[in-house]
């Protein structure tokens, strides 16, 4: 609500002295809702008058001091006063329009009033901007005004459209990033342009077989025609290795078959056989048994045990009940030949002997003895060592061999 008199320039100076009655004896402006009094007869503001009574509580007039102020409306000074011609409050800013007072609030209040008055954008980004410019303020500057992306048409605030999205938009066109002399590409083809971008830095074709050099797509002929005794000699290289590797594999799968037949039923010496899960094994301090053999045809029926103890594998054989038990030299004697293999190549095997002699126990011995062998049969550090050339332990798996030597 406007609190006292109209502070609009007007167009015709007023004369104090014919028309004082038009004006407010308290905030000596134009009467805003002329309040005539019955005392005096003077004009005052309605909003002037309420102002006075609310802070002070005084009804006396500003004028006569009459105690009991009594005003009533007046109508033909208010009439008088609103048609009197004003400017525009914007005049200052540009605006050449004048007119009565009592059009002012509809000249600067309606859509098709006032282009030099500031009304709040519609589109809530809060900026007071001159109605004559809100159109292009909505166009070209609110970021909270919904528009389409130039390039894939995709609709949104203006500050999204034009900040995150134009950064990630599929359609928009960009420079390749090598900087080569296509022309503008589609963000969304860009990964397929740099495949065959001349520009692009790519790695030697014989990058896998060893060859570190990187070049542009464009120099890749140049470089292969200046090392091509070096990607020869790679080359060479990587297929003895892929010799190697075969023939580790040909023989890891012969130790392998040799196992998988030796632990179908009872077999006669030698005899291979596989320890699986020796990392589990070794960190539980467990044992492992193997299934029965013989020690040849119509022999001694045996069984190796192995067992984690300490720093060291122990390695023991076992006496069992056989079926030729009766047909057979007792005490048995002889050599039995333990082999742990080398599963990388057919060579470096580890080999030691479990002898029974005059020594060792007379008879069969049942399956629940200690059996007979070496309690320190191979040391952890040279069972797990690995080189180039021999690995005991591979995919933590253990393979031996036992045959038999008659005395």
């Amino acid at each position: 609500m406007n609190f006292g008199g109209y502070n609009s320039e007007f167009v015709q100076v007023m004369d104090c002295d014919t028309e004082d009655f038009l004006l407010c004896k308290i905030c000596h402006l134009p009467s805003r809702g002329a309040q005539l009094s019955e005392c005096c007869g003077h004009t005052f503001c309605k909003s002037c008058l309420d102002q006075m009574h609310k802070t002070s509580g005084n009804t006396t007039c500003p004028v006569c001091c009459n105690d009991n102020l009594m005003t009533i409306f007046n109508k033909q000074v208010d009439r008088r006063i609103r048609s009197l011609h004003v400017f525009c409050s914007n005049k200052d800013k540009g605006c050449e329009w004048q007119g009565e007072l009592n059009n002012i609030n509809s000249h600067l209040e309606n859509d098709d009033g006032c282009g030099f008055e500031d009304v709040p954008c519609s589109a809530l980004c809060g900026k007071m901007v001159q109605r004559r410019c809100l159109t292009n303020h909505k166009e070209t500057v609110c970021p909270y005004q919904f528009i389409n992306c130039q390039h894939c048409n995709l609709s949104g605030e203006r500050q999204f459209i034009t900040g995150e999205h134009v950064e990630i938009c599929p359609k928009a066109k960009m420079q390749c990033p090598n900087h080569c002399d296509a022309e503008s590409i589609l963000r969304e083809d860009i990964d397929e342009h740099r495949k065959v971008c001349s520009h692009e830095m790519v790695s030697c074709k014989y990058m896998k077989l060893g060859c570190g050099a990187r070049m542009a797509r464009k120099e890749e002929e140049i470089h292969s025609k200046e090392k091509m005794e070096e990607h020869l000699q790679l080359t060479t290289h990587r297929l003895e290795k892929m010799e190697n590797i075969l023939s580790q594999l040909m023989w890891l799968s012969q130790l392998s078959s040799k196992a998988e037949s030796s632990s179908n039923g009872t077999k006669v010496s030698p005899v291979v056989m596989k320890i699986a899960g020796f990392a589990n094994m070794r960190k539980e301090k467990s044992s492992w048994k193997s299934c029965n053999f013989y020690t040849h045809d119509e022999g001694y029926e045996m069984s190796v045990g192995v067992k984690c103890i300490d720093l060291h594998l122990s390695m023991h054989l076992y006496i069992h009940n056989g079926k030729y038990d009766d047909y057979l030299a007792w005490p048995l004697r002889g050599k039995f030949d333990i082999k742990v293999y080398n599963q990388i190549d057919d060579k470096e095997h580890y080999l030691r002997q479990i002898v029974y002699s005059d020594k060792c126990p007379d008879s069969s011995s049942s399956s629940g003895s200690d059996g007979w062998g070496r309690r320190k049969f191979l040391s952890y550090d040279r069972l797990c060592a690995t080189s180039s050339t021999c690995q005991y332990v591979k995919d933590d798996k253990i393979y031996l061999e036992i045959s038999y030597n008659i005395s």
